[in-house]
């Protein structure tokens, strides 16, 4: 990957350009064009799900779970929301939904992935707004809940975005966050972060082997619909977790999980 041979100084700029670009690339491919939601999903114990490749709101349903699983851990309805890293725009209008959010908005880089978005909740009252997950644009503690779900891989400054969510966080409000997390190590230095800012882990679920339920079940439609759009890399390939890729197998060997938490700010 070219990625390597970026000077060390320029790798920050880099990356986050990349998953911008990559994410308005993705939105012009076959049937991902109209993919409402971009996560793995989740199929938790006890349920029963069989997949139909001839039909995608089979699909859409496990992406759904993950959100619901999310949204059911904090208070929303009265209360402003806030999802950065918000996609298409689908995790919000299924908010809509479900909740009643005094107040609701995305956040998003992909300028694709905005106008997805405002597309897809029209009717809706959502305000979406392409921004930088890492820098603050909102006044401090204007948001009661703020979610992020599989996007903070992406970051070049995973602190700066903590201390982001952290300052335009209430301090009763609630960080919903649930994402991929390489090496135990790194999970405990995140976990030193959030201390240090302020936060306290209020739970924490280690969700990989229900994620990977998903994941498996959909693994042969998902590789059908990326067959001969997967760029020099793979990285679309390695996004949706096929089996034999570096996601896959770490995610398989433990190296990799799939943990979700439950923070808020100290008293």
């Amino acid at each position: 990957m070219i990625y390597k041979y970026v000077p060390k100084p320029l790798k920050k700029h880099y990356k986050k350009l990349f998953w911008r670009v990559f994410y308005n690339y993705i939105g012009t491919i076959g049937i991902l064009r109209k993919a409402r939601f971009l996560n793995h999903g989740i199929i938790e114990d006890g349920e029963n799900i069989e997949l139909d490749e001839y039909n995608p709101l089979l699909f859409r349903r496990l992406s759904q779970n993950l959100y619901l699983h999310l949204m059911r851990e904090a208070t929303i309805d009265g209360k402003n929301y806030l999802e950065i890293g918000c996609g298409r725009g689908a995790g919000l209008e299924l908010l809509m939904t479900h909740y009643k959010p005094a107040k609701a908005v995305g956040v998003d880089i992909s300028d694709a992935n905005i106008r997805y978005g405002k597309k897809l909740n029209k009717g809706n009252a959502v305000e979406f707004i392409r921004g930088d997950a890492e820098k603050q644009i909102f006044p401090n503690k204007s948001f009661d809940v703020v979610l992020n779900l599989e996007s903070s891989h992406c970051y070049a400054s995973k602190m700066n975005f903590y201390k982001n969510v952290f300052a335009i966080l209430k301090d009763d409000g609630t960080f919903l966050y649930s994402d991929l997390f390489w090496h135990d190590d790194q999970t405990a230095a995140m976990e030193k972060q959030f201390d240090e800012l302020g936060f306290y882990i209020e739970k924490k679920t280690d969700n990989t082997k229900p994620i990977m339920r998903s994941i498996e079940l959909q693994a042969s439609i998902r590789k059908h619909y990326v067959k001969g759009k997967i760029s020099p890399n793979k990285k679309l390939s390695d996004m949706v977790a096929l089996p034999g890729t570096p996601l896959y197998d770490g995610l398989t060997n433990g190296t990799i999980k799939y943990l979700f938490y439950v923070l808020k700010k100290k008293k």
